[in-house]
Parts: structure tokens; C-alpha cells; sequence
């Protein structure tokens, strides 16, 4: 379940790379 939340993180960093 970590590694997925992991993912889901990674995708939101790069859809929002502002906020990172």
C-alpha cells in the first residue's frame, strides 16, 4: 500500500512540479 501511495504521490508531484 506504501509504494502505491508512493506512485500516486509521483504522479501528483509531476502533474504539479510548482509545488514541489
Amino acid at each position: 500500500v506504501a509504494q502505491l501511495q508512493v506512485e500516486m504521490g509521483a504522479s501528483e508531484w509531476a502533474l504539479k512540479p510548482e509545488l514541489a
